[in-house]
């Protein structure tokens, strides 16, 4: 390692097919970090050599084996897996034999993810090949851990946000310009959604007053007027699903313009390896590993929806403050997404689990600390919620 490098190597054998790979890891001291967003994703990112130009720490969390793609967190415990009894005695031969199977089939997603990855051409898309390699790789253990695959799907969705903002190779002002479309759409469904949800309190409202409201209508009478209320506001909902549709369909025309035809276009977006882009790469492993999200907001989408698992399992992630930062996080990715029910639901258990927790005593200063931290950013997403469902219904109106 030359000094001063925020990069060295070692070597480890790989537990599959036994193939000897020189992995980069990272130094103590490699880079820095201004702060972090809102689900964690460290931010203001600074290495300590300008070498590394804007290359993503992400790129070395996996550790992918350049001859069989067996791919897994690059921890210590990997480093040294010769020397773990337990994994060698009751785990190494299931994992070969279901590995070696996996890669032998057509089409493998070992094969396919595997030979796309290109650190120094592509360094965030080959990160996030490496996480979608773990990823499978996880899904095919005898008991998948669905915390590490959370893990692994929020790592691919910071690696598509900093692609926007990078502008690393293979992204570029039509990515940009493709997301700003999806986000415009998506506020339309949240519009939509809305308006749904007040039609039906609407309703609700009627049926709970109809006394009050016609004193003088009694038995079929009354039901004859609430029908005619009834039929308009199930007309309106028809036609919300109708606009919904619609929607829908333009989310496929949309897709199709990552292929577009243009010069233009192809300009901005090189090809990656045999394909026309990266996200055309991803739209065909899709059809092999149906669980390949292709943007951020379907990674995150799986993060959540494994971090939910992690959490239904008990196994995984402890009581208390550990806990109470997982509410938190799937509440802040259902934000995202733009599930603001279940992302409300979330926060307000991160605001009460935190409260209980804080009022025990019992309980470490430091961890009282921390806990406090996670309420007041429940706090503060939630208001986002309100102040964001408050300017939806403004464009309704």
């Amino acid at each position: 390692m030359k000094a001063g490098s925020p990069l060295y190597t070692t070597t480890t054998a790989c537990p599959v097919c036994g193939r000897k790979n020189k992995y980069e890891n990272l130094a103590k001291g490699a880079y820095t970090v201004e702060g972090n967003d809102t689900d964690f994703m460290p931010v203001g990112i600074k290495w300590s050599s300008d070498e590394m130009g804007n290359t993503n720490p992400l790129l070395f969390f996996i550790a992918t084996c350049e001859n069989c793609y067996y791919s897994v967190e690059f921890t210590e415990k990997f480093k040294e897996w010769e020397k773990d009894a337990h994994f060698k005695n009751y785990k190494l031969k299931p994992l070969r034999e279901t590995h070696k199977a996996k890669l032998n089939e057509e089409n493998s997603p070992f094969k396919v993810i595997g030979k796309a990855i290109e650190p120094k051409q592509f360094p965030n898309e080959t990160a996030i090949c490496k996480f979608l390699l773990g990823i499978y790789q996880e899904k095919l253990s005898s008991h998948p851990s669905p915390l590490t695959m959370g893990r692994f799907y929020l790592r691919i969705g910071w690696l598509f946000r900093d692609m926007k903002t990078t502008g690393s190779a293979g992204v570029h002002a039509r990515t940009s310009i493709l997301s700003s479309l999806d986000e415009k759409l998506e506020n339309m469904t949240v519009i939509l959604g809305n308006l749904d949800k007040s039609v039906k309190t609407l309703a609700h409202f009627y049926k709970d007053n109809t006394s009050s409201l016609f004193p003088k209508a009694r038995g079929d009478d009354a039901n004859d007027i609430m029908r005619g209320y009834f039929n308009v506001l199930n007309e309106i909902l028809g036609a919300s699903d109708v606009v919904k549709g619609k929607i829908d369909q333009i989310k496929a025309l949309n897709g199709n313009l990552v292929n577009v035809e243009m010069p233009e276009a192809k300009a901005q977006m090189p090809k990656f390896g045999e394909y026309e882009n990266f996200y055309e790469f991803l739209f065909s492993v899709q059809k092999i590993f149906a669980e390949t999200p292709t943007n951020e907001k379907e990674a995150l989408s799986f993060a959540a929806e494994n971090y939910k698992k992690a959490m239904e399992t008990g196994r995984e992630i402890k009581e208390g403050f550990q806990a109470i930062q997982a509410y938190y996080l799937i509440g802040e990715l259902e934000r995202r997404i733009g599930d603001d029910d279940e992302a409300r639901k979330y926060f307000n258990t991160v605001i009460n689990q935190g409260r209980s927790f804080t009022a025990n005593k019992s309980n470490s200063s430091v961890e009282m600390g921390r806990v406090k931290s996670i309420v007041e950013k429940a706090y503060e997403q939630a208001k986002l919620l309100s102040r964001e469902e408050m300017r939806s219904e403004s464009a309704v109106s």
